[in-house]
């Protein structure tokens, strides 16, 4: 459900105005974050660009967010990586790849700058998820 609006920017700016609405009416903007599963700061940003900017502020702008700086082929690596080499093999102690951990070796790896929250989004664009017990595996 939630993918279905985020999809089309109708619904994204229907959404960021409604939140705006939310803040109008008294909420804060915490609690309205609560319910959009949002960063409180986002809302503040949303509302402060309604304010200025009217319905435009809440578009999109083109060109926004950081562009992919690992390639196809780099990706398929990692996942190969993760799926079939231990830790101790990049001379790590552990013996299940960790989000941390995999930070560390990517961004060692691929000279990258990523954060604990990119790598969680990289990892389920390779298709992989943390099962307690077995480390990271194929999603279903």
């Amino acid at each position: 459900m939630k993918n279905i609006l985020k999809s089309r920017q109708e619904y994204r700016v229907a959404l960021r105005l409604q939140m705006v609405y939310l803040i109008h009416q008294g909420k804060s903007s915490r609690e309205v974050a609560d319910i959009y599963q949002v960063s409180f700061k986002q809302v503040l940003n949303w509302v402060h660009r309604f304010k200025h900017q009217g319905i435009e502020g809440l578009k999109d702008k083109v060109g926004r967010g950081r562009k992919a700086s690992l390639n196809k082929k780099e990706l398929d690596h990692i996942r190969q990586t993760i799926l079939n080499t231990a830790p101790s093999e990049y001379g790590y102690t552990s013996k299940r790849w960790t989000g941390p951990l995999l930070l560390k070796w990517i961004n060692k790896e691929y000279k990258t700058e990523f954060t604990a929250t990119t790598i969680y989004k990289l990892l389920e664009k390779i298709g992989l998820e943390s099962q307690n017990g077995k480390g990271y595996v194929p999603l279903d």
